[in-house]
This record gives structure tokens, C-alpha cells and sequence, in this order.
């Protein structure tokens, strides 16, 4: 009976010891891995990458944006340029003001600012809302979602916001007017997504954030978009990763959410094409709001923010948002975070908010960083 007894125990006991041993993985494995958050410094070590592009003694070092309608900078740059006319009224200084003057206004105009326009004399936006249907799986769904186009005419019109606890959205832009590290006076921003939920420690291994280092690594666990200084954007794979490569070529942006959406051709990235080892089947299988950035070439991008679990949308599964991309032009696009992160803001106004929140009367959910289009000048 005593053996019996204590034969009982035993198994009891490793029973125990099994359990705790799952729910200690399941904490960090699970739980852990998707709310870990950054509450302490961060371990980029301040590294500030500097724009190997800016010349201290460019015109654009004490430009101004064109708010009143006015543009004092000489086109010409101070010398005659017989290749383009002199009256034509267009400012082609900047980093991308040659390839883009005409999407930009001339010398004298008033800034254009509506509810789906916004142009002044260094940034073009037009936003676009999209009604449609989509027919998956012998079933048809309705979806709603924005297209941002963005023109700019220097790097810094595109910037982004980060903080190590998450803040509401407007605070987030708030924080953004003036940039230190940069010498930066920043207007508050025209336009603003979501970023890639870099707080999560767990999974965001690398983090630049307008030149600031803000945590590093020698691994990633999923794919990685880079924007650097001179405006170029591009996807790397945990296999091709090097951040001695990225560091040495002085990187603007680093984020690390993905995936990466459209292939080396811009075509769209099929489910199955989607790597298992860093994204869940649920992450691309399943209808969601969704946020994701998509690249033309330096100087134009996009924004493309999709509605979901809501009365106008039911979202859309990842293969659905590179189709998107694909179908707008763009070489690179890449997915940020989404489901109630994915939120998006154009000239005064909330685009996307998570429905249900709001009619409960409930806060959007806050956010560790954005990316921000808007009005800069140097100090």
C-alpha cells in the first residue's frame, strides 16, 4: 500500500515539474516574446549615424519650409544653369528637388491643404480611399483601405517617432517637433502611420530611428527594412543580415517587424513564399487591419493602411497587401504592425482607429513609435 502510495506521489510530482517547465517556456516563448517591452535605456549605445549627403555649407542649411507661400532659395543654387529655364518659377534645390520639382509648389504659391491633399514647396501627399471587394476561399469580403503617395524634397520630410513606453499616437507626433540629435525644428507632421512596435525587445533586435541607434544586434529573427540617407530603401533576410554592412553604409531608418512583401522584380509575394521560421501561419493567413510601407525610388513612397474588424472592412490576409503593392508600382514594400497598432493620421484627422475601441468609448491602443511625413527646417 506504502508503494502504491508513493508510486502515486511520484508521478503526481513529475507531473508538477512537466507543468511548470511548459508554463515557465510558454512565458517566454509566448507571453514574453509578444509583450515584452522596453522600459530602461536603450542599448544602442547613443550612436547617432551621421548623413554622409549633408554638406554644412548647402543652401538647404538654413531652408526653410514653404509655409507662408514663399521660397527664398535660388533655384540656381547661385550659379546659371542653361539646361532649365530661369522663369519657370520651380525650386530644384534639395536632396530630390531636380527629380521632383514639379510635384512640389512654385516660388509665390499658397500651400494646398485639404482632407486627401496636402502640397507645399518640399512635400506632395495625396491620400486615397479604396472601397472594394475581395474574393478568397469561394467567399467574397468587403475592405476599405487608404494609399498614401509622398513626394519630398529632403530626407528629413520623412522622419519617424520613438519611445521606449508606449504614448497615444497624437503624443507621439507631438514629440517629434524638434529633433536634437539632428538639429531639427519639425512642424506637427501632415501625415503618420504606425511604425514597427520596436518595444518589443524580444523580437526588434535592431532599431535605428532618424540616424539614432537605438538597440543593435549581429542576428535578426525576421526580415528588416533599411532606409538610408540618400533616400533608397531595402528589405534584408535574416540569412543575408550583416549590421557591420548596414552601420557602414550610415543608415537613416531600421526597422524590424515585415515581412517583406514583393520580390526582387516587385512582383508579390505569394503565402507560400512567406518564410514559417519568423512569421505564424495566423500572422499571413488571417483577415486583419494591416500597415505597410511601400518604396517607388529616393524621394517617392507610400503609405498603405487597411481597415478591419469593422462595419467597412474585414480586413486583409498579407498575399492581399502585396498585391497592393504590386499593383501600385512599388520595388520594395514591407509590412509594419497591424490589428488594433494599425492606426494612421492625415493633415488634422484620424484615418484608421480601431473600431470597437472606439464605440466602447476606449482609448486607441498606444504605440511605441511612428513614421511622420512633415514640415522641417535646420536650427
Amino acid at each position: 500500500m506504502n508503494k502504491a502510495i508513493k508510486t502515486v506521489l511520484l508521478v503526481l510530482l513529475d507531473i508538477l515539474l512537466a507543468a511548470a517547465i511548459l508554463c515557465v517556456f510558454a512565458y517566454y516563448h509566448h507571453i514574453r516574446y509578444l509583450w515584452g517591452g522596453v522600459e530602461t535605456p536603450t542599448n544602442g549605445g547613443g550612436l547617432v549615424f551621421d548623413n554622409p549627403f549633408d554638406d554644412d555649407s548647402d543652401d538647404k542649411e538654413d531652408s526653410e519650409p514653404n509655409v507662408g507661400g514663399e521660397n527664398e532659395n535660388d533655384p540656381s543654387g547661385g550659379e546659371e544653369n542653361p539646361d532649365k529655364e530661369e522663369d519657370d518659377g520651380y525650386d530644384r534645390s534639395g536632396d530630390f528637388g531636380e527629380k521632383f520639382y514639379d510635384k512640389f509648389l512654385k516660388k509665390g504659391e499658397a500651400i494646398i491643404s485639404t482632407d486627401t491633399q496636402y502640397k507645399s514647396s518640399d512635400i506632395s501627399i495625396t491620400l486615397e480611399e479604396i472601397n472594394t471587394e475581395l474574393y478568397y476561399n469561394n467567399k467574397t469580403y468587403f475592405v476599405q483601405y487608404f494609399i498614401y503617395d509622398i513626394y519630398i524634397r529632403n530626407v528629413e520630410n520623412f522622419y519617424t517617432g520613438a519611445n521606449t513606453t508606449r504614448l497615444p499616437m497624437d503624443e507621439l507626433i507631438e514629440s517629434t517637433t524638434v529633433d536634437e540629435n539632428l538639429g531639427l525644428n519639425r512642424d506637427f507632421a501632415i501625415a503618420a502611420v504606425n511604425g514597427d512596435y520596436w518595444g518589443n525587445a524580444n523580437h526588434t533586435h535592431i532599431a535605428v530611428r532618424n540616424g539614432e541607434l537605438l538597440r543593435k544586434s549581429d542576428y535578426i529573427e525576421s526580415d528588416i527594412l533599411v532606409m538610408y540617407y540618400d533616400g533608397t530603401m531595402k528589405t534584408y533576410h535574416p540569412e543575408e543580415y550583416s549590421f557591420r554592412e548596414i552601420a557602414g553604409r550610415s543608415p537613416y531608418q531600421v526597422w524590424e517587424f515585415g515581412p517583406s512583401l514583393l520580390d526582387e522584380n516587385g512582383k508579390a509575394l505569394k503565402t507560400e513564399d512567406f518564410d514559417p521560421s519568423s512569421y505564424d501561419s495566423h500572422v499571413i493567413g488571417e483577415r486583419n487591419p494591416r500597415c505597410g510601407v511601400g518604396y517607388y525610388e529616393p524621394g517617392h513612397y507610400c503609405f498603405v493602411v487597411v481597415d478591419g474588424r469593422s462595419s467597412d472592412s474585414q480586413g486583409m490576409r498579407m498575399f492581399q497587401l502585396a498585391d497592393v503593392f504590386e499593383e501600385l508600382g512599388c520595388s520594395v514594400a514591407y509590412n509594419m504592425d497591424g490589428g488594433d497598432s494599425s492606426q494612421a493620421y492625415f493633415n488634422g484627422n484620424d484615418i484608421r482607429v480601431d473600431e470597437d475601441r472606439e464605440q466602447k468609448g476606449e482609448a486607441q491602443r498606444k504605440l511605441y513609435d511612428i513614421i511622420c511625413i512633415g514640415e522641417v527646417k535646420k536650427q
